[in-house]
């Protein structure tokens, strides 16, 4: 009786792993900080997350005191931010506030 349970709960777990349908991952990495460790820091999670799971959407959302992580005269991270930009599943958002 133990072995016919077992084999039942196995049986039942398979199909509903198979049946299991996956969700996209979406990361949203909020840059609002002038503080170049927090440029590097942003820099590096979103890379992270972009090499670990490439189907995961990565964006990135730059507005208040962050500009100067994007201007690439003023900016840390410049070569950073350019390398990361040709993965297709990373996007940049910029966002002026009045």
């Amino acid at each position: 009786m133990k072995k016919i349970l077992i084999v039942s709960f196995l049986f039942f777990a398979a199909i509903n792993f198979s049946i299991a349908q996956s969700v996209p991952y979406r990361v949203v990495f909020d840059v609002t900080s002038h503080d170049t460790t927090d440029h590097r820091l942003a820099i590096r999670w979103a890379t992270e997350v972009s090499d670990a799971s490439p189907d995961a959407q990565v964006e990135l959302v730059f507005y208040g005191k962050s500009m100067d992580m994007i201007n690439k005269d003023k900016s840390t991270v410049a070569d950073a931010i350019t390398k990361l930009s040709e993965k297709k599943n990373v996007a940049f958002r910029f966002v002026r506030l009045h």
